[in-house]
């Protein structure tokens, strides 16, 4: 089945993490487009030497353009390539986990609602000549209402900033397509640009299933792409939609989001569907609509929802390590097997394992293996089997 998926990897002035993509993926079923936006070229456009399933399109830098203006136009090049049933996207250092994704290509074959699959993050960190890994971005809540066939329950489920990330997700591909399409349609600001709008357009569009199995592998700490990241995050975000003077473009946004709730729910109509975008994305819009009980279970949920988001994650470290679920549950961090919980943090590569083989099936052991070498592999052995 993997035939059948697309993966999307875009790129910008890092040839290292650029061998090492190419490495990974060259002896795969997969078809893979890279998509470069770096100072200057690395491969000629095409197919790449003797690498019949991998795809090189450059993208030259216009003098004076910020580099994620430069990664917008790319995605939006980027929806017209897929011509396979599944689409994915990654980031040029991370990895999808081959198992994984034959899981989450096997949920989206046998279940016809299913628009797009996340799994279980592991992280990574290269340290000179060792690694350090670990399970990542593992807080979540009401994953049950993510495959929910009401729209309104996957809205109000998500959690800005946290996982699971749809933007790097298993798609459908017509449901991939259109997300990415319309979240990147408009020259929005930077703060209406990534992983936020990705991830409220996709689920407006259709329900999203998370599986229990290691599906990506990202670096612990990155700047991706070389990116200008702006500040404030959630918060940040929040605050532009429901600041006054971004009206208009708050507008244009949200009708984006109403349109993407019409296209995955077309019972809605307009005005429904435009309240939901309302209700889900500007704070307080909701409060002025319901009655004293409902708002005031909505302020302690809110208030439990910040007290999930705002602790560092070295104390959600320790507060899952050493909390029930029931506790850590309630302050909204994902429910982890205790098995599980000594994964969290960072490891050296042989104390992971040990650990993680209590809980998934070894493949997913010596996929962890395979990368790990590929981390640690000579240079001038990766860019000579690259090419570049």
């Amino acid at each position: 089945m993997l035939s059948q998926l697309t993966i999307v990897i875009p790129t910008y002035n890092r040839p290292l993490a650029l061998e090492r993509a190419i490495e990974y993926w060259r002896n795969t079923p997969v078809t893979m487009h890279i998509l470069d936006g770096s100072e200057r070229p690395w491969f000629p456009e095409g197919n790449l030497k003797d690498i019949s399933n991998i795809s090189y399109h450059y993208f030259e830098p216009k003098s004076g353009e910020p580099k994620w203006q430069g990664l917008r136009a790319r995605l939006r090049f980027a929806v017209s390539l897929p011509k396979t049933r599944f689409s994915a996207l990654i980031g040029d250092d991370d990895f999808f986990l081959i198992s994984g994704l034959c899981a989450a290509l096997k949920t989206l074959d046998q279940n016809d609602q299913i628009c797009s699959v996340t799994g279980l993050t592991i992280g990574f960190e290269c340290l000179d000549k060792r690694t350090r890994w670990g399970y990542r971005e593992v807080e979540t809540r009401a994953r049950n209402l993510f495959d929910s066939e009401d729209v309104s329950d996957r809205l109000k489920s998500r959690r800005w900033g946290e996982v699971p990330i749809t933007y790097y997700g298993v798609f459908k591909t017509e449901i991939w397509q259109k997300t990415f399409e319309l979240s990147n349609c408009y020259d929005f600001p930077q703060i209406l640009f990534g992983e936020l709008p990705v991830q409220a357009i996709s689920l407006a569009l259709g329900p999203m299933r998370e599986i229990e199995n290691p599906l990506w592998l990202r670096r612990f700490w990155v700047d991706r792409l070389n990116l200008e990241v702006p500040a404030g995050g959630r918060a940040g975000f929040e605050n532009f939609l429901s600041d006054s003077s971004n009206q208009e473009m708050v507008k244009t946004f949200l009708d984006l989001i109403t349109e993407a709730i019409q296209i995955g729910s077309p019972h809605l109509g307009a005005r429904q569907s435009s309240k939901l975008a309302k209700m889900t994305l500007i704070p307080g819009f909701r409060t002025s609509e319901v009655g004293i009980r409902r708002r005031l279970r909505r302020k302690i949920g809110k208030l439990l929802t910040k007290i999930g988001v705002v602790v560092p994650p070295s104390l959600r470290l320790i507060l899952n390590r050493k909390f029930a679920n029931s506790i850590t549950k309630s302050l909204g961090f994902r429910e982890i097997r205790d098995e599980m919980k000594p994964a969290l943090g960072r490891h050296d590569l042989e104390d992971f394992l040990k650990i993680i083989s209590k809980a998934h099936a070894i493949e997913v052991t010596s996929e962890i293996i395979e990368v790990d070498r590929l981390l640690l592999k000579p240079r001038e052995e990766l860019r000579l089997r690259a090419s570049i």
